[in-house]
């Protein structure tokens, strides 16, 4: 079971003393409806994460730094199938390349910075089913868990790794930032295994509890193979991490393709990993999808005071890691 965190608003006093000195007028950071909303956020936080049955991976998103949610939890195998083939399908309309499950891609030369394969950035605004994934509920569960419910989507992107020769070096997610790494996470990545991922198929590899380390590896550590670690995940699954847990890959030795979608979200306050997706963002996608898509998305921003409604102000964000 998940132990539940001591969040920082309970060390915060509901009001001020009645018999304070001084007058200090309006300005206030952190007001007590802010904490009311700081305190229900954390109950629902929890609570969903109970009702869908993820106590256990929030447990090891805080011991080892990493989980796979199962895709029983996941849902439909057929959504699988269909988002794996969207995948294929626009990096065949943006790159002119070939993808082919079984054995491979048309261009086996064809280099990402991570090793042999193509990446597709952006892929979000390409078709409706990407809208879905960053809004499953079993994912958006621990990405929440991590990150609070003001969380905002960073970047969204497909990747077809190829059979090869190259490793990917252990790395953390909080790029460019100085150590010590907050110890509360500010980015956290949900991949989606759309094949089957194992050592042979290029899996993705994990050092379990590096996230306490709150520091990126040395340049030593980074391709120290004994810590590569690969995960065994079947095609459904979608695998959840951190920002400071380290992680890699290995390559993929057998025939055919390893296809992912990475779901890159973020701390409201955090630089995002492609254009900023509130400008890019349609009427047609706010539409189709819920408040929660809206609030990921960021069209509407932090307010800075509560205003009756329950859009997350930044002195109720302030008062708990999980708002």
């Amino acid at each position: 079971m998940a132990t539940k965190a001591k969040a920082v608003f309970n060390e915060v006093p509901m009001s001020r003393a009645s018999d304070a000195p001084a007058n200090f007028g309006a300005f206030s950071q952190v007001c007590d409806a802010d904490i009311v909303g700081a305190r229900r956020a954390e109950e629902q936080v929890f609570a969903e994460i109970e009702r869908l049955g993820l106590s256990r991976h929030a447990w090891e998103l805080d011991t080892k730094g990493w989980t796979v949610i199962e895709p029983a939890l996941v849902g439909p195998p057929e959504f699988t199938r269909r988002l794996r083939d969207k995948v294929i399908e626009v990096n065949e309309r943006v790159h002119g390349i070939t993808a082919d499950l079984d054995k491979g891609l048309s261009d086996p030369t064809r280099l990402m910075s991570f090793g042999e394969g193509v990446s597709v950035e952006g892929i979000l605004y390409e078709d409706p089913m990407f809208e879905k994934a960053i809004v499953n509920e079993a994912a958006l569960a621990l990405i929440t868990y991590l990150l609070g419910e003001s969380c905002m989507i960073s970047s969204v992107g497909g990747i077809i790794k190829n059979q090869g020769t190259q490793h990917m070096e252990m790395h953390v997610d909080a790029v460019g930032m100085p150590s010590p790494l907050p110890s509360v996470p500010v980015v956290a990545n949900a991949t989606w295994a759309l094949t089957d991922y194992s050592r042979e198929k290029g899996a993705t590899c994990f050092v379990d509890g590096s996230h306490h380390r709150c520091r990126p590896p040395t340049p030593a550590e980074a391709v120290d193979l004994s810590l590569f670690k690969p995960i065994e995940a079947p095609a459904g699954s979608i695998i959840v991490w951190g920002a400071n847990t380290w992680h890699g890959a290995v390559p993929r030795t057998a025939p055919g393709l390893r296809v992912g979608l990475l779901c890159f979200y973020s701390r409201w306050y955090m630089y995002k990993g492609e254009a900023d997706p509130s400008q890019r963002i349609t009427p047609e996608m706010l539409a189709r999808n819920g408040s929660r898509f809206r609030r990921l998305s960021g069209v509407d921003g932090l307010s800075l005071h509560p205003d009756g409604s329950d859009t997350p102000t930044r002195g109720r964000v302030a008062a708990s890691r999980f708002a």
